[in-house]
């Protein structure tokens, strides 16, 4: 059987509407009117001459000691408990001023009401109650205290507040099995109730939310059988108790001291909802401009910084993902639905990938981040699609760069990969990892400067700086300087070179060098000491680690000659034994690689070839040097035994 309470507030509403106290104690005084009407209609009245006396669990009535007063009659109409048992209002008024020598005290007599009026929780199961009070007579037990938040009705009575009420009520039930006297005297005495034999039994209370599911053993009584463990599983599948059984706390409750004590013995699971994923990004979605201050206090506005460099591995977004629902079940094995997580959408793009753990995603190159339809992309290569000017900034990419439009005046761009300038470059620097290309030409007003990690490519070179590792191709090179680690050709369209100076390692080759103005031009096949450096940097680094081997050797010759050596000093010993045997490798590698080079010819000597070349042009080929007096056509200066030599085509 399950019991319920209603919750109780003693406090007012706002609106001054009766509160939840109140409609109780209506609910008290109707349902105890209800009562006394149907107990009138079922009963006859009893006589007033004629004692009553309880029925036994046989049905038959136990020997009660003393007359019953007539004022007792009005009170057993509206008491659950058998008519014939129950004391009349007058005895219980007594009891509760004192007035009448029994134990029982306003606070019990609380208990009695209660017991009455609640019909479905478990003290108003009158034969379980009588059982109760036969075991307690053949068994002492301690009353456990009653306290002031368990006589309120306040809340939803705890199960652990239920045995209380259980072992209270079982006392009065005792006490109203038996006569009570009006007044006290030497000789009243309570008699002892007699019941049938009776097995021992298994009570099962489940929540009204059908989430636990508690026990109450009724032990035997007179010789009764007891329960074991497959019948109290049975009883709890009659009673569609079927889930969440505690089989350990199942068990223990047949240990004597668990008897008539209500336990716990089944848990619902309640469901758990699926946790949202969330992903967390590092880098915004939206183009983002950050201005810094000059030195001068005022602001950059070349340097916009919008762009979002990233390297390979680099996390672009914390990942967490979303958790599964587990569904949960009621004590009777009802299945509680759990609401599943929705699935989580990863912003992944070219370039990116989500790591094994599924906790990040990272990149999977060097490029450019940039946030595009659904999610997240590496760019190798930046676009832009008009000038680079205020409006853009300047540019530090990494890997390729194409601009649709000119690089304006005082703005730089660059990259790790390529540079192409579809338009003109103004006065304005290009710093490139790889190649340049300038479709149109630079026009660097003595203020540009392009570096390239590989070729040149450019309509026209005028009046800038240019640092090529790889080849340089241009129709015209004016009042320029160029260095050239390869070859510089100047043969398309006018492919003039006039003014500035022209470096190249292997081939200087044009059209035409100089002009009818007889301006200077310096055009110069350089080694640029390649091979002298290389091999003064490797006698640098040989003098450094045989100082660092000469200490070395000092060091281990000092420690071997030792008598006695500490442990740590022993393995000091070791250590420096074992990095003198790799410093020696080491140094025994370079000191072969000088070898080579000082043995290695050295490269053939490049050479300068014109269709023309007018006076005032100096040319130099390593340390020898001409300077042009005559117009030359068709000539090719080279080194011939040392000698710098003019020959034909």
């Amino acid at each position: 059987m399950t019991s319920n309470m209603n919750h109780v507030d003693e406090a007012k509403t706002p609106d001054g509407r009766d509160s939840n106290k109140s409609l109780w104690l209506k609910h008290l005084k109707s349902k105890k009117a209800a009562h006394l009407a149907n107990e009138n209609q079922a009963a006859a009245p009893i006589s007033e001459h004629q004692p009553s006396t309880p029925p036994s669990a046989h049905g038959q009535v136990p020997v009660t000691t003393g007359p019953i007063a007539p004022e007792q009659q009005d009170v057993n109409r509206a008491s659950p408990i058998p008519q014939q048992t129950r004391k009349t209002a007058t005895t219980a008024a007594q009891a509760v001023d004192g007035s009448a020598g029994t134990e029982i005290t306003k606070r019990e007599f609380s208990f009695i009401e209660k017991a009455q009026l609640l019909k479905d929780d478990v003290i108003n199961n009158v034969s379980l109650l009588q059982k109760m009070a036969t075991y307690c007579q053949l068994v002492p037990l301690e009353s456990p205290p009653m306290d002031e938040s368990f006589l309120s009705l306040d809340g939803v009575m705890p199960p652990a507040n239920l045995l209380s009420f259980a072992h209270a009520a079982t006392k009065l039930q005792c006490r109203l099995c038996s006569t009570v006297p009006d007044a006290p005297t030497s000789e009243n005495t309570f008699e002892t109730i007699s019941f049938l034999q009776s097995d021992m039994s298994l009570h099962v209370f489940t929540a009204e939310d059908h989430m636990e599911a508690w026990g109450f053993i009724v032990p035997p009584i007179d010789g009764g059988a007891l329960l074991d463990v497959p019948t109290l599983m049975a009883q709890l599948r009659n009673h569609h108790v079927s889930f969440g059984i505690d089989q350990a706390l199942l068990e223990s409750m047949l240990e004597k001291e668990n008897w008539l004590k209500l336990i716990s013995i089944a848990k619902g699971q309640l469901p758990v909802d699926g946790v949202e994923g969330v992903v967390y990004e590092h880098f915004s979605r939206e183009k983002e401009i950050s201005l810094t201050e000059n030195n001068d206090s005022t602001m950059d506005f070349k340097n916009l910084n919008w762009l979002k460099k990233i390297a390979t591995g680099d996390i672009i977004c914390d990942i967490t993902q979303p958790t599964s629902a587990i569904h949960g079940s009621t004590v009777g094995g009802k299945r509680l639905q759990a609401k599943a997580a929705r699935k989580l959408v990863i912003p992944a793009g070219e370039n990116t990938i989500i790591n094994e753990e599924g906790t990040a995603l990272i990149a999977t190159c060097d490029g450019q981040l940039n946030f595009k339809g659904k999610g997240f992309h590496v760019q190798t290569l930046l676009t832009i699609a008009g000038n680079v000017d205020t409006s853009i900034g300047n540019i530090s990419a990494i890997g390729n760069v194409i601009i649709e439009g000119n690089v304006m005046e005082g703005f730089s761009v660059k990259a790790t990969g390529n540079i192409n300038v579809k338009g003109v470059v103004n006065g304005s620097n290009l710093e490139a990892g790889q190649d340049i290309v300038v479709v149109y030409g630079v026009k660097g007003n003595r203020k540009s400067v392009l570096c390239a990690g590989g070729s040149v490519k450019s309509q026209y070179l005028e009046s800038c700086t240019v640092q090529a590792q790889g080849p340089v191709v241009a129709s015209s090179i004016i009042d320029s300087t160029v260095i050239c680690h390869d070859r510089v050709t100047v043969l398309n369209e006018r492919g003039v070179i006039i003014g500035g100076s022209v470096t190249a390692k292997n081939l200087i080759e044009a059209k035409t060098i100089g002009n009818e103005s007889y301006i200077r031009t310096k055009v110069v096949i350089s080694t640029f000491n390649e091979q002298e450096n290389a091999i003064e940097a490797l006698c640098v680094e040989i003098a450094a680690k045989q100082e660092e081997l000469s200490k070395l050797v000092d060091n281990v010759t000092f420690l071997k000659s030792m008598d006695k050596t500490s442990p740590e000093q022993a393995q000091l010993l070791n250590q420096l034994s074992l990095k003198l045997s790799t410093d020696n490798m080491a140094y025994g590698k370079k000191q072969r690689d000088l070898e080579t080079l000082q043995n290695t010819p050295p490269p053939p000597t490049g050479r300068i070839v014109a269709n023309r070349v007018y006076p005032a042009t100096s040319v130099t080929i390593k340390k020898q040097s001409i300077t042009i007096q005559r117009t030359a056509n068709m000539a090719r200066f080279s080194l011939v035994e040392g000698d710098l030599v003019t020959t034909s085509i």
